[in-house]
């Protein structure tokens, strides 16, 4: 099993809770889209431990959320995607590493993030 694969894999629990959150959301009556952290979240190739491009992800965010601005995005963490769209991980506290690259790049006052909760 190659660390390409192993990425490959291990994005789906947060690419499928995402997308569970969001139409769980959709039946209490909020307005929210799934949004695909590998359309904005720029990695290198460093598969299973992939560092952001931030200069890449900030542009996508500002130019995607502000978009969405009727709707609540929900996203999940730790995962990313190459240039060329391959997907990466961003390894260990990834979930917490991507709350954080998206307040930074969004210009947030504020960000929380929310380990160990029950019934998250």
């Amino acid at each position: 099993l190659t660390p390409r694969a192993t990425d490959a894999i291990a994005s789906y629990g947060e690419r499928l809770s995402s997308l569970i959150v969001a139409h769980l959301f959709q039946g209490h009556g909020l307005r929210t889209v799934p949004v695909d952290a590998r359309l904005l979240i720029v990695t290198d190739r460093r598969f299973t431990q992939a560092a952001p491009d931030f200069a890449a992800t900030y542009a996508n965010l500002q130019r995607v959320i502000p978009e969405l601005a009727d709707r609540v995005p929900v996203m999940g963490g730790f995962i990313g995607a190459t240039p060329d769209g391959v997907t990466t991980t961003l390894g260990r506290g990834g979930s917490d590493f991507t709350g954080a690259i998206v307040g930074a790049g969004l210009n947030a006052e504020e960000i929380q993030i929310w380990t160990d909760v029950d019934g998250m």
